[in-house]
């Protein structure tokens, strides 16, 4: 439980002992590639530029600088954008509690204009948070950035549903503290875990084995996991029994003179749990396990969980089994259907629905309609909300239902979708619930891509707080990310964005030239995701010149259309 400089002092002890060669100063900058090997990492040091050998590599930079640098692939934050997990300060014992556990907003750290807009703008606290002016921090560390190209990947549905992988070298615990927006359909469409409700998940040998090179493996939070896994698995004790994993990995390769793709898993799991790092129980589940499988469940385990679905209120993990077992549970939740009433009704319509049963969207339908009779919109979450929206995956249940919808393609949801629209009122000091209500109708027209879409798009482009959003190059970068009521404009930003690509996704030329529009904002994240989603729906790239992105949606006779495609994560 050390933190700080005792562990720190204890870390260095072991690496002495141990008869380690140290640098300080020296970052890694670039890699020599030998075909599917590197060779070595380029280096900056205070003497200039220099090259380390290497037979084996472990890229423990935290963002996979090395493996970028050598032309890996890797994918940035969640599916969509760059709306990674937030970013943060370092740990600052003072007066000021907001500076003590910094929860500010996204940052893009492969930006280095994005970079010091950030901390230029997080140490700009009010006077009265911090009566002498702003935060004496200096070290902004983000949560997320880059995740390697692994031949598995960890999704959050493998931790609800206890996947178990024949290569397991750690078992991370902790609660799914997302601190952003959630990436995956399952959090989307409500399966969403309690704040502080305490997961487990096993992460692979795999997942630290970049595709492309077979003499490296990367450790900390860039191995192959989802945005919403990396919410779970980023926590420092488990981090460092990765990296002490693929360091034993590395001295049986080197001792061997075998390459990381032929390690004797067997015999490193064995070292692991002489060290105490896995124990006999976290390897049992894997036993007989080939690649990776989920718990074995019969038809009458999941007839017994579908029962008591229709009747009471289950755990995420519960329900999530039935979702990844849909064989075995669509027959019997249509069974259930009739017999369910109430709140169980809805959890069994809705399971229908995200399966892609038009039974479970008429119940869903049902409801919304229903919800809807009652004047205004709820502000209440399905789950506790620690922080302002987007967090943790908390919203209202309609939110929910609506994405649902969405993801099942159903048209029948576009009026009620018009209907929310008209009852959203955006808090002028805070992003709450609202802010949910408008990005589950962006969520839904992407997915249903349906010029239908556009009058709520409409709706939400011109709302006060949300329309006019844009800080181009050029804004005191103070004016963003200061404080909590500029925090909330970085968000309303993000919903303007993400209206417009929704519309640009339903054929509107106004949605397109919103999304072109915030190429030049000051905040890179916003610029980014506005980039790669231009790129992805028009198949061309521009760069970040609005002008040229401009006369492209002049000339273009017929805009292109793409849905968001779906997959159980």
């Amino acid at each position: 439980k050390a933190t700080g400089m005792p562990k720190c002092m204890g870390m260095l002890d072991c690496l002495m002992r141990a008869g380690t060669r140290m640098l300080t100063h020296t970052l890694a900058v670039g890699a020599v590639v030998d075909g599917e090997k590197i060779s070595g990492v380029v280096v900056t040091t205070p003497n200039g530029l220099g090259v380390i050998q290497a037979k084996c590599v472990i890229d423990a930079t935290g963002d996979a600088d090395i493996v970028a640098r050598a032309g890996g692939d890797f994918s940035y934050g969640p599916t969509r954008d760059a709306m990674t997990l937030w970013h943060s300060f370092a740990q600052y014992i003072g007066v000021n509690p907001e500076a003590k556990r910094h929860f500010a907003f996204v940052v893009d750290f492969r930006d280095p204009t994005d970079l010091s807009r950030a901390l230029v703008a997080s140490r700009r606290f009010k006077k009265r948070k911090f009566p002498k002016g702003g935060s004496p921090q200096y070290y902004p560390t983000p949560r997320e950035s880059r995740n390697i190209e692994a031949s598995v990947r960890v999704t959050y549905a493998d931790i609800m549903s206890s996947r178990r992988f024949e290569d397991m070298i750690s078992v991370c615990r902790a609660d799914v503290d997302i601190k952003g927006i959630a990436d995956s359909d399952l959090s989307f469409c409500g399966y969403v875990t309690e704040w502080m409700e305490n997961f487990s998940v096993q992460i692979p040998y795999r997942a630290l084995r970049p595709v492309e090179f077979d003499n490296v493996l990367v450790v900390g939070k860039a191995m192959s996991v989802d945005h919403d896994t990396l919410s779970l698995a980023r926590m420092q004790r488990d981090l460092m029994a990765i990296g002490g994993a693929a360091g034993l990995a590395a001295a049986q390769s080197v001792g061997n003179n075998r390459p990381f793709s032929e390690i004797d898993i067997n015999a490193l799991q064995k070292g692991l749990i002489e060290l105490g790092v896995l124990s006999a129980e976290d390897l049992s589940g894997t036993q007989g396990v080939k690649g990776s499988a989920l718990p074995e469940m019969g038809t009458a385990q999941v007839k017994r969980i579908v029962d008591e679905l229709a009747v009471k209120n289950l755990k995420v993990s519960d329900k999530v089994s039935l979702l990844m077992r849909p064989d075995l549970s669509v027959p019997l939740l249509k069974d259930a259907l009739g017999n369910a009433t109430g709140k169980g009704r809805i959890e069994v319509g809705k399971a229908l629905c995200f399966l892609g049963d038009r039974q479970g969207a008429d119940v869903l339908l049902g409801e919304l309609e229903q919800s809807l009779k009652t004047p205004g919109l709820s502000r209440e979450t399905h789950v506790k909300m620690r922080h302002g929206s987007p967090d943790h995956a908390s919203a209202p249940e309609m939110t929910y239902w609506v994405n649902s919808l969405g993801r099942a393609g159903d048209a029948r949801v576009i009026p009620l979708m018009t209907e929310i629209a008209k009852c959203v009122e955006m808090n002028p000091d805070k992003s709450d619930a609202m802010f949910n209500y408008v990005y589950s109708i962006c969520y839904a027209a992407d997915r249903l891509a349906d010029p239908e879409c556009i009058p709520a798009l409409n709706l939400l482009a011109k709302k006060k707080g949300i329309s006019g959003s844009l800080r181009p190059i050029g804004t005191d970068p103070r004016e963003t990310g200061k404080g909590f009521v500029s925090i909330k404009e970085d968000r309303y930003a993000y919903l303007e964005l993400s209206i417009g690509r929704a519309m640009a996704r339903c054929g509107s030329k106004r949605g397109y030239q919103t999304v072109i529009d915030y190429l030049t904002d000051i905040r890179g994240f916003l610029a980014r995701s506005a980039h790669e989603e231009l790129c992805t729906l028009s198949n061309q790239d521009f760069g970040y010149d609005p002008q040229a992105w401009s006369r492209w949606l002049e000339e273009a006779t017929v805009l292109p259309i793409k849905l968001v495609l779906l997959e159980v994560q």
